[in-house]
């Protein structure tokens, strides 16, 4: 086919006509060749991890095709083919993604369209740049940094990077401040523009839709949590205040009741996150507890106050989607 569009260049100044025919010749299969293009192209495109078993499922996939067992390759491929496509994360239908960061936070509420609002960028900027990307997020109408630690703040140059930033909300919102975007209606419960250590200076906000109600704060303590105590009411999701630090206002945890209670938080860290109490705690609300170094990035899927979650399970990441 190439030869064909090839000659039918050549001759073009001479006859057009015949080139032409040419074109029209060669036009359903190129019509063909796009369209399988375009249906390979939707699948979530995979890459081998480094780890042990990403090393071992290559060399196999090598010494099956050196072995001259192409039909066993072949099969193979198929097979990781269709475990990176029932395993496809996060679902098309996501309306709050928690990614995996490490020990830090970092939020994603889905705006559509590839645009997103985003509470804290974690600490890695490659890592918030490969989940906003994962995530589709090209544009983020509203950037909402919590605090000025560096556990949330520090990846802000892989949030930035290929995207464009509305407003920024970083140290200047105090309650009583409010903002409609897309089909979310924000409320800023904190800080009430007193002096306070970073932590309990952390912007702490209501996110609401037809389909849930979100509460984060950052990285809050009781001396900020328990002054907002009567003010908050139930939530269907809860992203849990200082990565579910033993520092809590178990008042406010049990006015809250949260479905869903989600913990951003790093693996084998060494503060102790989560606290062995927050966590009873929490599940004396009845909540589901979804942590970040046990299950990954988390993803939410919400219909009338009823909460689906998908996670990105440590024993999937054999393969990365991007």
């Amino acid at each position: 086919m190439t030869i064909v569009g090839f000659i039918a260049a050549l001759i073009a100044p001479i006859t057009p006509l015949g080139a032409h025919l040419l074109v029209a010749l060669i036009k359903p299969f190129a019509f063909w060749i796009t369209a399988i293009a375009e249906w390979i192209a939707r699948f979530p495109v995979f890459t081998l991890r480094t780890g042990l078993y990403g090393f071992v499922t290559a060399l196999i996939l090598i010494a099956l095709l050196v072995w001259g067992r192409r039909k066993a390759a072949a099969a193979l491929l198929v097979l990781i083919l269709a475990f990176t496509w029932l395993q496809r994360f996060p679902a098309g239908d996501w309306q709050i993604a928690n990614c995996d960061i490490g020990q830090g936070d970092a939020l994603v509420l889905n705006l559509h369209n590839q645009r997103a609002i985003v509470i804290d960028v974690g600490p890695d900027p490659e890592l918030i740049d490969r989940c906003l990307h994962k995530l589709g997020v090209k544009e983020i109408p509203l950037l909402i940094l919590t605090h000025s630690h560096a556990d949330h703040v520090g990846g802000l140059s892989g949030a930035k990077k290929r995207r464009t930033i509305g407003q920024t909300w970083y140290g200047n919102m105090y309650a009583g401040t409010t903002a409609q975007i897309g089909e979310y209606h924000i409320t800023v419960h904190w800080p009430d523009g007193d002096g306070y250590s970073p932590n309990n200076s952390s912007i702490a906000t209501t996110i609401r839709s037809k389909d849930f109600t979100l509460f984060a704060a950052g990285d809050l303590e009781p001396l900020a949590q328990e002054r907002l105590v009567g003010k908050i009411g139930e939530v269907d999701i809860y992203k849990v205040s200082h990565h579910g630090s033993r520092y809590q206002d178990f008042q406010l945890l049990t006015e809250l009741s949260p479905q869903l209670a989600i913990i951003s938080v790093g693996a084998e860290n060494t503060f102790g996150h989560p606290a062995p109490e927050v966590l009873t705690a929490l599940e004396r609300t009845g909540a589901r507890v979804l942590r970040t170094d046990r299950d990954g990035a988390v993803a939410v899927h919400a219909t009338a106050h009823r909460i689906t979650v998908q996670r990105a399970k440590r024993w999937t990441r054999l393969f990365s989607w991007y």
